[in-house]
């Protein structure tokens, strides 16, 4: 479990740090006020920057979801009739399922609170 910790916080720091280096590649002229420069180059401002990560971040867990949905139909398939084996695809799938539905909904709120472009 501390391993498990550790690794999450280290992805976590390293995920708020890196985008830091980035930041000192922006174009010559420099950014408009109140924007600041991505990792591609691009000046944006806090607003279009939160809508980016969330697509980004959106786009990753849908992929984990559909991915999960996958291995317990395999799972399911492979259960040879096992009850054991056949519940625990079906529970999988059911918060497979269960996360792609909470998702759509986080997606929905963050657009109707986060102005888009």
């Amino acid at each position: 479990m501390k391993r498990k910790l550790v690794i999450i916080w280290t992805v976590l720091t390293i995920t708020i740090i890196l985008p830091n280096f980035t930041i000192a590649q922006c174009p010559p002229e420099g950014c408009p006020e109140g924007q600041v420069c991505t990792i591609f180059n691009e000046c944006m401002n806090l607003y279009q920057f939160i809508d980016e990560a969330v697509i980004w971040g959106a786009g990753i867990i849908a992929t984990l979801c559909v991915l999960m949905i996958i291995l317990a139909g395999y799972q399911y398939i492979t259960s040879s009739g096992n009850p054991e084996g056949i519940d625990k695809a079906k529970k999988t799938i059911e918060y497979a399922i269960g996360g792609l539905i909470l998702l759509a909904v986080a997606y929905i709120i963050i657009s109707i609170l986060v102005p888009s472009r």
